[in-house]
């Protein structure tokens, strides 16, 4: 009965809005969720910069450095530059949760190696930059 209860309260917990503000944490993303979520980091360079690290650190091996998905190491890694292929969505929200969370068997959850969910909108602002029709760099505060 306790195993039942810990597991609804975790489901209330998970299916209630999100606040892109706050810290998400390893709990699972829906995707009415992350339909509903806005990107709290201006899309700056200073972001863009920090995102790139990221990129390369965590993302580069599989989607190539560009963003293009051509490695040897993951041969059907999606094209960040053509949205039109993402499977899971391209706005802010549901990049988030795709690298939150991650996708398929193929791509892992970034939940544990980025931590804090501001450096993961780092990293939504950069994926969104490999674009084709890349976002507009806004002015730095």
């Amino acid at each position: 009965m306790w195993f039942l209860l810990s597991l609804f309260s975790m489901s209330v917990l998970i299916a209630q809005p999100l606040n892109a503000e706050e810290n998400i944490g390893f709990g699972t993303i829906s995707l009415d969720q992350a339909k509903q979520l806005n990107n709290p980091v201006k899309h700056t360079q200073s972001s863009l910069n920090k995102g790139k690290l990221y990129f390369i650190q965590q993302c580069a091996g599989c989607h190539d450095r560009d963003g293009k998905g051509r490695s040897a190491v993951m041969g059907n890694a999606a094209d960040l530059s053509r949205p039109s292929t993402w499977s899971q969505g391209d706005s802010d929200g549901e990049i988030f949760r795709t690298l939150h969370d991650g996708s398929g068997n193929n791509m892992p959850p970034f939940k544990y190696t980025i931590t804090e969910d501001r450096d993961l909108w780092h990293l939504v602002n950069y994926v969104h930059s490999l674009r084709t029709n890349a976002r507009k760099v806004e002015e730095e505060e």
